[in-house]
């Protein structure tokens, strides 16, 4: 069995792409890179236990994976040198909101703009602005971006 079959035994087969043109997209920045190598596979975790599962066997297997947020990146940061696995985080959005506290855990697919609904009914807004690049850019992709 391949590594990308391997993992999808883990996370399901819908969410785990060999197809050309997904993994063609999955390396891609808001601007092409020429040259740029496609993704070996592009995998689609839902969890944090998946997540870390398929990282593990990745790891195994000597294979580099990148993180991808919402793709609206302009500076190459998921931009290859050569082929890796690439995970989407886009499925990992899960937002827990504990008001009491003015705490929340949020998933690093979940975007700018489900955060602030999230929290507008308790009257809390995040303490990180989101990016300039929009409302649907995510948590995990400004974190990816070190932004402050």
């Amino acid at each position: 069995m391949t590594l990308a079959g391997r993992i999808a035994a883990i996370l399901g087969a819908d969410a785990v792409s060999t197809d050309p043109a997904d993994c063609a997209l999955a390396t891609a920045d808001i601007f092409p890179a020429a040259g740029t190598p496609p993704a070996a596979f592009v995998l689609r975790p839902a969890t944090t236990d998946q997540t870390a599962a398929a990282l593990r066997l990745l790891a195994e297997h000597g294979q580099p994976a990148i993180p991808r947020g919402a793709g609206l990146s302009y500076t190459g940061g998921v931009v290859p040198r050569r082929s890796a696995a690439v995970l989407d985080t886009s499925r990992l959005d899960s937002i827990s909101v504990d008001a009491p506290n003015l705490t929340a855990v949020i998933g690093a697919g979940a975007s700018w703009r489900s955060v602030a609904d999230a929290l507008a009914p308790h009257g809390l807004r995040s303490a990180q602005p989101a990016p300039i690049s929009g409302a649907v850019t995510t948590v995990g992709g400004t974190a990816a971006q070190h932004l402050p």
